[in-house]
This record gives structure tokens, sequence and C-alpha cells, in this order.
């Protein structure tokens, strides 16, 4: 057996691997010996079928199944001794006219190599700041009234409509600017808020309960498909014919006015919106345990960003160079979506490849040279960690969520996603455990730009 690299450019040839018939042969009249003694066809004793015939029968498949096995065995021990990975998958690279025909023979891939990162290298001089939110005063006045207002309680008004009423209205279809005759009738509701168009909540604002205004229905509410409209402002029963279209222009009648008062602060407020057991009992102890809740949540987004920060730079700084005319070959022959890129959005889309495909090489090279192990343990603790976010409310005792991060991970597909998501943080604490990191107080909208602009142009 003979493997050797033929280079095309840097990072990118032929993988030749070539077998002469003493590779293979002997294990090929093995298996068919073994075959043979067990062998049952028709006309012959058990054991006694000629060697010809077993030969004919299952030669090919034995011979192909060997070598397969031989080839595969191969490549794998040559990256290890060489220490070398390989990108993708290896594109074969179609046999000679008469390869099939001779003893020895020959094998033919295309292949790119994987860059070799040196993380010392890397790590070295490697400094990032970890922002702080510092939480302003008005946030927290938002977050009382956001409160009063979701505890408040709805009443009929007969006052003129201001932002955030919820009006009743009956319409009837226009023609021409008059109640068309038999025209389509329809009543829906209308809140004020920030879903609804501009033009038509100024329209609104002023009128009263009982006032009489003409509207589109395409000019009501920000983003509804056609099909909505026809469904929640027409009413149009889903099983009427899609040839049927009333007009867009109506004339509508304010049927009712609801207005919700926000709650005020009070014991009881407290009690409804944290439990009866919550140990606030005035505005002071709510401001502040607000804050409190508000600087927690800010904390984990602050580290969030930190963390996709830290891979986009550790990349940067990496400086892994690919072979693109391979990586575009394999993809494109690989994955239908691949093939349709062109241009720019090919370009585009290859350079976010290469961010991915380098974090995932970084982060199983600091695994080696780290010997950082995962335990199940590591696994299921993200998974306990991300149903306690979603859940906050919930109370189990320890058991019981690791009983349900047990049964999470029985699922294949679910246990690979945390087993992944494991191997991302245990790399990440490496990193942080190892660089420069300092920390800078930040603002609120600082930080929101901040996370604006890198989710414009995060993959």
């Amino acid at each position: 057996m003979n493997i050797r690299i033929e280079p095309i450019t840097n990072q990118h040839g032929y993988l030749v691997v070539s077998f002469s018939v003493d590779d293979y042969l002997p294990k090929v009249n093995d298996e068919l010996k073994r075959i043979k003694k067990s062998a049952q066809i028709k006309g012959f004793r058990q054991g006694a079928v000629p060697d010809g015939m077993v030969r004919k029968l299952y030669g090919d498949e034995i011979k192909a199944d060997i070598l397969n096995k031989l080839l595969n065995k191969s490549i794998e021990d040559y990256q290890k001794e060489q220490g070398l990975q390989f990108l993708g998958d290896l594109i074969p690279v179609p046999l000679e006219a008469n390869q099939e025909i001779v003893d020895d023979l020959e094998f033919k891939f295309e292949i790119g190599i994987s860059p070799k990162p040196e993380i010392a290298k890397i790590i070295e001089g490697f400094s990032l700041i970890r922002f702080n939110v510092k939480i302003p005063d008005d946030r927290i006045d938002e977050e009382v009234k956001h409160l009063q207002d979701k505890l408040g309680e709805s009443a009929e008004t007969e006052d003129s409509i201001i932002a955030e009423d919820f009006i009743e209205l009956e319409a009837q279809e226009l023609e021409n600017g008059q109640i068309k005759l038999e025209g389509w009738k329809t009543q829906f509701p209308v809140s004020l808020g920030e879903h609804t168009l501009d033009d038509f909540a100024n329209k609104l604002k002023g009128l009263k309960k009982g006032d009489v205004f003409d509207l589109n229905v395409e000019e009501i509410e920000k983003n509804l498909s056609e099909k909505e409209i026809r469904k929640y402002l027409l009413k149009i029963p889903d099983d009427q014919s899609e040839d049927f279209k009333p007009g867009n222009f109506y004339r509508a009648t304010i049927t009712k006015v609801m207005r919700k008062t926000p709650a005020e602060l009070s014991e009881e407020l407290y009690k409804k919106a944290f439990g009866p057991d919550t140990v606030i009992t005035n505005e002071t102890e709510l401001r502040a345990s607000l804050r409190t809740n508000l600087e927690a949540y800010f904390d984990n987004e602050c580290s969030k960003f930190l963390d996709i920060e830290l891979v986009k730079k550790f990349v940067h700084e990496s400086g892994m160079n690919y072979p693109d005319q391979f990586l575009i070959k394999w993809l494109q022959a690989t994955y239908p979506e691949w093939a349709e890129k062109q241009g720019h959005e090919l370009e585009h889309e290859l350079y976010h490849f290469k961010e991915g495909m380098s974090w995932r090489i970084l982060r199983d090279k600091i695994l080696e040279e780290g010997s950082l192990t995962l335990k199940y343990e590591d696994v299921a603790e993200i998974v306990i960690a991300e149903m306690k976010n979603q859940y906050p409310g919930i109370q189990l005792p320890d058991q019981s969520w690791q009983e349900l991060a047990k049964r999470t991970l029985s699922d294949k597909e679910k246990s690979m996603h945390y087993f992944v998501e494991a191997q991302n943080q245990k790399a990440l604490q490496w990193i942080k455990d190892n660089i420069s990191l300092s920390n800078a107080e930040i603002t609120l909208d600082e930080f929101r730009d901040k996370v604006k602009e890198i989710n414009a142009h995060n993959h």
C-alpha cells in the first residue's frame, strides 16, 4: 500500500492511495473461505459449494467491502501519522478507463487540508473588554409604568380617544364615497398601540364613541397581509370563495372605547405581580428589585456579547487560511443551496462559513491542548440552566430538574446540540482564563447600539 499527496495549490491537492494485489487479495480469499463453510446453495451440501461459484457469487461484493475498509483505515492512519486534517469530504476523482481490469488498484481524491492554528501564539497579548451596562433611572421608570399598565383594569370611556385605547368599530362598504347598497358589513376591534399605522391612529385621536369616519382596511395595521385583512378585519368566512373581494373603503362607527387605567402602586399590586410571598412592600423596594433584575438580565446579555466578540476576534487573530477553490467545489457539490450562490453572495457566505469552521477548529484544538474533557454533568447543567431561564417562576427540586435534563438528552439531535454548546463554553472559559480581560461601564443606549451592530452582520 502506498499513499501520497500531489499538491495543486497551498492546502489543496490530490490524495492518491495505491493497493497491490497482496494488500487485499489474501483478505478476500479468507472471507470467501469463511462464506463457503456456511453457504447454502441449492444443489450443494453446506460447505461443498465449488470455490469458483462462491467467488462468482460473492467475490466482487467482498472485494469492494474489503477495499473500502482498507481505504478508510489507510486514510485515517495517514492523517494521524502526518498530523493532518482534511476539510469537508474527500471528492473522488473518476477512475481511469482501464482501472478495473488490473489487480493493482489506485484511488484518487481531491482534498482540502485544514490549517493548523497555534493557540499559544494567538492568546499572546490577546485582550478584550467585558462591558457592564449602567441602568438609568428612566429605564426603571419604564419598568414601573409597564407593570402598572400590565396589571391595570380596563373600562369603557366616553372621553376622546387617546393612544393605547382599545376601539370597537362597525363598518359598511363604500362605493364612490357613499354607502354601497347591499355592500359588505363588518365589525372588528383596533388597539391604538405599536402595531397601528400612524396615520390611522392620528385620525382616531380626539374622536369619541358614536363618531363616524371613513377608512381604508389596508391602512390600519402594520404588516397585515391580504389574507389576514380578510380574516380579522373584514371577517369573511373561510369557506367563502377567494374570488369574493369586497372593496377596501368603509364608513366606520365607533361603538365602544375601552381604556386601561394603570394600577396603583400598593402591596396588593406587588403580591399580584410577584406572588403572595414577595418581600416588596413599597415603591422604593419595587424599584430596587426591578433594578436588580435588570442588572442581572443585562449582565447575562453582556456575557453573551462578550462570547460573540471573543469568538470573532479569536478567529481573526488566528489568521487561518483556506483553499477556497476546494471549499467552493465541495460545498456546491454537496449542498443544493450552495450550488445556486454566485458572485458577491458566494464570497459573502463563504467568508462566514470559514468563520464558523475556524471557530470549530480552534475550539477542538483548545479542548485537546488544554485536556478539557466533558462530563455528562457539564451538558446536563446547560440544559437545566436553559429550562430555568425559560420558566423563571417554576420551583422544582434538583432531582426533578435532573430528570427533565435526562429526558431532553435522550433525544439524539438535542443531545448533540447541547454537547456542542458545552464544548463551546469549555473552550470560551479557557480563553477567558488565559487572556487579559478588563471591565468597562457602558450606557444602555451604547450597549443597544453595539448589539444592533453585531446583529446586523453576525452569522
